[in-house]
């Protein structure tokens, strides 16, 4: 009996009442994470990711990435109607409380003549980042502020604006040139004007100028036109580059 009693002392115990209890984690107190790379590595990686592609793949490998950036990427955001938006298949009313989104490919908008104008408007402040590849609206009313906010990291490949109005403060439209500056990577371009107010006198000149600066432009197209678009102005352009698609339409009795 002595022998069985000194064992059992020199055994480890195996009884429920020695078990430590299990750790509970919370988002206050998380588990703590084991990585190959060095902490100064992983704070860069944070804060200096400037792909929504790449920052998607990081936080979902890991939730730790998400925990110190909360920031959600959504590759493809359409706009159905009354706010109901659908992010890459997901369907949510961003008209209640959503995480902070980073739209890095497309945002779309498809709406008709009698449609609110103002549908997008609300939701562009409730972005926290724009990167887009492709944008695509019709038939909204946006100030120029809302407009450069779509398309603020001038990395837009195609753009397609139809009966869109884009208004600075004063209520005055913004005429096209404007609305080209700093897209020089676009490739695809296609507007339907509402009316002639989107081309002054020089409007075309200088979009030209801005137009020269577009080696990858390969499709464009108008619709709409009246007698402010100046065509003697952009012929010289449209016959000196011939790997770039035209296709323009006017509207109304033309004098």
């Amino acid at each position: 009996m002595d022998n069985m009693n000194n064992l059992q002392l020199a055994l480890p115990s195996f009884t429920a009442s020695s078990e430590p209890s299990p750790q509970i984690y919370t988002f206050q107190r998380p588990y703590s994470q084991s990585f190959s790379l060095s902490c100064p590595m992983i704070r860069y990686m944070i804060i200096h990711c400037k792909s929504g592609k790449a920052w998607k793949k990081l936080i979902m490998s890991c939730k730790y990435f998400y925990s110190k950036k909360s920031v959600f990427p959504v590759g493809h955001l359409d706009v159905v109607c009354d706010l109901k938006c659908k992010a890459d298949g997901e369907m949510f009313d961003s008209s209640l409380t959503f995480p902070k989104l980073w739209l890095y490919d497309l945002f779309s908008y498809e709406s008709y003549i009698n449609d609110d104008p103002t549908t997008i408007a609300p939701l562009i402040p409730k972005i926290f980042e724009f990167n887009l590849r492709v944008l695509q609206i019709s038939h909204q009313t946006l100030t120029l502020n809302e407009y450069q906010n779509l398309t603020a990291t001038r990395s837009l490949e195609s753009l397609q604006l139809i009966k869109c109005a884009i208004k600075n403060a004063d209520g005055i439209t913004v005429t096209v040139d404007k609305l080209l500056e700093g897209l020089e990577r676009l490739e695809h371009f296609d507007m339907c004007v509402i009316n002639g107010s989107s081309f002054h006198c020089d409007t075309v000149e200088k979009m030209v100028k801005i137009l020269n600066g577009f080696t990858k432009m390969r499709w464009w197209k108008f619709e709409g036109l009246t007698e402010t678009f100046r065509f003697s102005d952009f012929a010289g352009f449209l016959m000196s580059n011939e790997v770039v698609i035209f296709a323009t339409k006017f509207s109304g009795r033309m004098l």
